[in-house]
C-alpha cells in the first residue's frame, strides 16, 4: 500500500510541474530555517518523559503550480542536518548523546494565498528519513553499565500545516508544525567494547518500536517566477 501511494505522489509531482510549466504559472520557492522543539519517541516515552528533544538547520525547495492567482500545489524537498540531541535515561540505557543527525523529507504541499499577505498550507510527506549515530551507557545485567555506540535510522512519513507571511515581495516568513510517524525497525547494530572481556560479541542487534516525532520549523523563504 505505501509503495503505491509513492508512486501516486511521484507521479502526481511530474503532472503538477508539467502543468505549471504549460500554463505558464510555475514558481520555485527556496527556503532556509531553524527546527526546533523536536521530540522522538514511542507513546509510551511521552506518556513518562523520557523522548528524545533535538534541533537543527533545514533547506529545502518548493515548486508551487498556482491557479486562480489564490491557490497553489506541488512538491517539496526538504534537508535538515546537524541534529543533536540527548536522550533521557531508560532502564536500558543511560547518558546517551544523539549526533551528527540529518532528515530529509519529499512530499506534496496545497495552499491558499490569503489578503494582506498572509498565506496557509497543508502538506504529506511520503518520506520522511531520519539517521543518527549516537553514544552512551547501556545497562546490561550483570555487569551494569557499559560504554556503547551505534546507528539509528527510522523511515515513516508525516502530515504538516504551515502559515507564512509576506515581508517583502520577495521573501516571506514562515511557520511549519510536523507530526511525524516513523516504523519500527529491526537488526539496528550497537557496538559495546566492554562485552569483549566476558568472552562476548561486542555487537549486538536490536529492534526500535515504531516511534512519533514531532517538530517545529521556522523559515525565511524566496519565492521566485519562472514564467
Amino acid at each position: 500500500m505505501k509503495s503505491l501511494l509513492t508512486v501516486f505522489c511521484v507521479t502526481a509531482i511530474g503532472l503538477f510541474v508539467s502543468a505549471g510549466a504549460s500554463a505558464g504559472m510555475l514558481e520555485v520557492e527556496p527556503y532556509l530555517g531553524y527546527q526546533f522543539l523536536g521530540s522522538v519517541g514511542t507513546s509510551a516515552m511521552y506518556s513518562s518523559n523520557t523522548n528524545s528533544a533535538f534541533q537543527h538547520l533545514g533547506v529545502g525547495l518548493r515548486a508551487n503550480v498556482k491557479f486562480l492567482d489564490m491557490f497553489y500545489v506541488g512538491p517539496d524537498f526538504s534537508w535538515y542536518q546537524g541534529l543533536s540531541a540527548t536522550q533521557p535515561d531508560l532502564p536500558t540505557t543511560a547518558g546517551v548523546k544523539v549526533t551528527n543527525g540529518d532528515q530529509v523529507k519529499l512530499g506534496l504541499v496545497a495552499g491558499v494565498n490569503l489578503p494582506m499577505s498572509f498565506r496557509l498550507w497543508v502538506g504529506y510527506n511520503f518520506l520522511d528519513y531520519l539517521n543518527s549515530t549516537f553514544n552512551g551507557n547501556a545497562v546490561v545485567p550483570g555487569l551494569g553499565q557499559l560504554p556503547m555506540s551505534g546507528n539509528r535510522s527510522l523511515s515513516g512519513s508525516s502530515f504538516k500545516i504551515g502559515a507564512g507571511y509576506s515581508i517583502f515581495s520577495y521573501l516571506n516568513l514562515n511557520v511549519e508544525i510536523f507530526v511525524t510517524s516513523f516504523g519500527a525497525t529491526t537488526n539496528q547494530t550497537i557496538t559495546i567494547p566492554a562485552l569483549a572481556q566476558q568472552g562476548m560479541p561486542t555487537s549486538v542487534a536490536a529492534n526500535m518500536p515504531a516511534q512519533s516525532s514531532n517538530q517545529l520549523f521556522i523559515t525565511l523563504s524566496a519565492p521566485l517566477s519562472l514564467m
